[in-house]
């Protein structure tokens, strides 16, 4: 069986859509399931198993909502993965990351956030820069932080081997907390 894949680590987005997908589907069958079984036995939907089904309609509708919330979002692919990781910054990393600002999904495709410095490599997977960048200043209550967004993977990789702080923990831990 596969490991967890637990936020902020890469392909952490694709599994998650994967596994809520995956959960609404079922719960799906066994809703139509439930009501076909009441429809056979009872010749009437008057049973306790639809208040079952009806009463399943809630997590489906949670998986699903879960799903289409993110759908739109793509992990970064292999081969710009592939180039980050061969710098050796795997550890100061974040990759997948989505925050919710209350009237959208934003998502940062890969991050490395320090009191003094923060990197995302979006290489176009980011929609609007300004608001991501709203976002995090409004977030981490930030003055002087430096934020500098990257197309290519080599400069990201580059910047992040020379920022002078290791990332910081804490902050790791609030953003992954904001969102799925």
């Amino acid at each position: 069986m596969k490991n967890k894949i637990s936020k902020g680590e890469y392909g952490h987005l694709d599994n998650y859509k994967r596994i809520r997908l995956i959960h609404g589907i079922i719960i799906l069958f066994i809703i139509i399931a439930l009501i076909t079984i009441s429809l056979i036995i009872f010749h009437s939907r008057k049973s306790i198993l639809t208040i079952i089904a009806c009463v399943m309609a809630i997590p489906f509708a949670e998986r699903i909502l879960g799903y289409f919330i993110v759908f739109k979002y793509k992990s970064v692919d292999k081969e710009n993965h592939s180039k980050i990781t061969a710098y050796d910054i795997n550890d100061k990393l974040l990759y997948d990351v989505t925050v919710s600002n209350g009237d959208k999904i934003l998502y940062y495709p890969v991050i490395f956030m320090n009191t003094e410095e923060i990197f995302i490599f979006d290489a176009g997977y980011t929609e609007n820069r300004d608001l991501c960048r709203d976002n995090l200043v409004k977030v981490f209550e930030l003055k002087d932080t430096k934020i500098e967004f990257f197309d290519n993977p080599d400069d990201f990789a580059e910047s992040v081997k020379k920022a002078e702080l290791p990332a910081d923990s804490l902050m790791q831990e609030k953003i992954l907390s904001l969102g799925v």
